[in-house]
């Protein structure tokens, strides 16, 4: 049996048991409404996941868009004038002779 003393009280003796029990209903909520209010949060935070991840609609864009070259005397404007550049004349760069290769040497060597 254990005992507890109150600080300004009588000594009160108690069971294991009595404490475990008392421990019990102590305003614990049942296992079942934790059960079933874990899972509801568990469920809605992937619903709310998988919201989040849904890729938004494109908006709607034509696949064939046409298109039309207008000239310039069309729209009732002159064509540009271009500006005629004449061509710097390039000179070739004197060519280089490579030297003469060097005649490779054979060395004899002599047996001792």
């Amino acid at each position: 049996m254990g005992i507890s003393q109150p600080a300004n009280g009588p000594r009160i003796e108690t069971s294991v048991s009595e404490i475990l029990e008392s421990r019990r209903h102590a305003g614990e909520p049942p296992k079942g409404l934790v059960t079933v209010i874990s899972i509801a949060a568990h469920l809605s935070f992937l619903v709310f996941l998988a919201f989040l991840s849904h890729p938004r609609p494109m908006p709607f864009v034509p696949n064939h868009i046409p298109i039309s070259i207008v000239s310039p005397a069309a729209l009732g404007r002159p064509a540009p004038v271009a500006k005629v550049v004449a061509p710097v004349p390039v000179t070739p760069a004197p060519a280089v002779e490579a030297p003469p290769k060097a005649r490779p040497v054979i060395e004899k060597v002599s047996p001792d």
